[in-house]
């Protein structure tokens, strides 16, 4: 004997069945036993049988046979042999069982009036390709409760919650058995109640509610264990009720397009999450919608540019999602979009003179002028057009040199350089994007401050003069990045 291979279920009506007393209005139970082939193979069954206890005894499913009606499927027929019941197909064809269910219904069972434990044996026999044959045995325990005994089905409400919510279990039952809840919490521990407050006091009621606080796992299948201990040795009576409630849990789900840039370079960062009640986007400490995108210029002078989303819930749970966008020197620009400043103007150099004179100051550089573009991004890694935009503040002018004091007179004093001129800033860049609008492409982005002009030196001389101040480099442009709404 071995393992079937086919999977046997068993429903009893009533649920669960009852002992019941063999005169009078006594109940009649039905079986409906379902077979089913998971193996994703056809299985050749050539029988199946049924095997009850008879007799008044509590191991017994019932006194008398006699009467017992059964309903098989298109195909298969049935031989009754006192409390066996074997079905057999009508032709080896309708034996190949596949992913069609067998469904057979044994009806009008007198059930005996001894509360217990009866034994349902099924055996199977099955032939493989070569022909050889194989037997196939398992048990099912199917329990007796006292006459009139029930249990009505396990409610929860509500049945589909959003992460760390509460659910209220009902339920209700007949008295005399104890009444325990269980369900699987989301690191997989069994939590059972069995008191109202889930530590002392009364049990379970046979009717009643609880309510679960603070649900996170998906789903979580709550369970109603209802035993009750009959008299002789027999082991207690047990019947489950089910009921699912489906927990909503917390997802992310974030994506760059293009992964690649060029240096100063820009992606579109898009997220999308479930059952979020906050996000904060890194680096900048951004608080973001929980669905939503946004275009990002790259500025990082690594090769690699960082981007963590971290998502909140309720109950205190967290989740983080990371995206790398790599940097690519290697892509250089096929147009340009160019507004940057003038240089500064160097400034006056003195010749040699009795007196010291001290040399010009140089130029400011001007500032870059503000560029406004309508634009598409292209989200590949290798774009065919790649616009650079660029509207970086002018140089400002070196300083002059101070004058000569030597070549006038042998002890001469040198003037002093002049200063540097100030850097330009850079101009305000605004990108509007536009997802079908213009040709896409890549796009280099920068709106540097001009560099401060370099410090005039002092004339030679006795003393030399003294060199001037550099100049101040200019701010960086601001660059926004927005999107068209029309």
């Amino acid at each position: 004997m071995s393992n079937p291979l086919l999977t046997y279920a068993i429903q009893t009506n009533p649920d669960p069945l009852q002992a019941s007393p063999q005169t009078g209005n006594s109940t009649l139970a039905t079986l409906t036993i379902v077979v089913s082939n998971s193996t994703g193979h056809y299985i050749n069954c050539q029988s199946i049988s049924f095997g009850f206890l008879q007799g008044t005894n509590a191991r017994d499913l019932f006194a008398d046979s006699t009467g017992i009606s059964v309903i098989t499927p298109t195909g298969w027929s049935i031989h009754q042999q006192g409390s066996l019941f074997t079905a057999t197909p009508n032709t080896p064809q309708d034996g190949q069982i596949g992913p069609t269910s067998l469904v057979f219904m044994l009806s009008n069972i007198k059930v005996n009036e001894q509360p217990g434990t009866t034994p349902m044996t099924v055996t199977e026999v099955t032939t493989t390709s070569t022909g050889s044959t194989n037997t196939g045995t398992q048990t099912f325990q199917l329990a007796k409760f006292p006459p009139q005994f029930f249990v009505g089905p396990l409610m929860a409400n509500p049945v589909n919650i959003a992460l760390g919510q509460s659910t209220t279990l009902m339920w209700s039952g007949s008295s005399g058995a104890t009444y325990e809840l269980q369900y699987e919490d989301a690191d997989g521990n069994t939590v059972s109640i069995t008191h109202p407050n889930g530590q002392s006091g009364q049990p379970l009621p046979s009717t009643g509610s609880y309510t679960v606080d603070n649900l996170l796992a998906n789903p979580t299948v709550f369970t109603l264990i209802v035993t009750m201990q009959v008299g002789g040795d027999d082991s207690p009576l047990q019947v489950q009720r089910q009921a699912v409630v489906t927990v909503s849990q917390l997802t992310v789900d974030f994506e760059a397009r293009p992964t690649t840039v060029p240096a100063n370079g820009i992606t579109k960062l898009t997220w999308r999450t479930t059952q979020a009640t906050s996000c904060i986007l890194d680096p900048g400490n951004l608080t973001v919608p929980a669905n939503g995108y946004q275009y990002v210029l790259i500025t990082t002078g690594s090769d690699t540019q960082t981007f963590t989303l971290t998502v909140y819930g309720n109950a205190g749970i967290s989740k983080q999602a990371q995206i790398i966008v790599s940097v690519d020197r290697s892509i250089v620009p096929t147009a340009t979009i160019s507004a940057v400043g003038q240089p500064g103007q160097p400034g006056k150099s003195q010749g040699y003179s009795y007196e010291p004179i001290r040399g010009g100051d140089g130029g400011y550089g001007q500032p870059g002028a503000s560029i406004t573009q309508r634009c598409t991004l292209d989200p590949s890694s290798k774009p065919a057009q790649v616009w650079l935009i660029d509207a970086s503040g002018g140089n400002g002018g070196p300083g002059g040199r101070g004058s000569d004091g030597t070549q006038a007179e042998e002890y001469g004093v040198g003037g002093n350089g002049g200063d540097g001129g100030k850097g330009g800033d850079g101009g305000t860049i605004t990108l509007i994007f536009d997802e079908a609008g213009e040709t896409p492409a890549g796009f280099i982005v920068v709106s540097r401050g001009g560099k401060g002009g370099a410090k005039g030196s002092g004339g030679p001389g006795g003393p030399p003069g003294s060199d001037g101040k550099p100049g101040q480099s200019g701010k960086d442009g601001q660059v926004i990045l927005t999107v068209g709404t029309d």
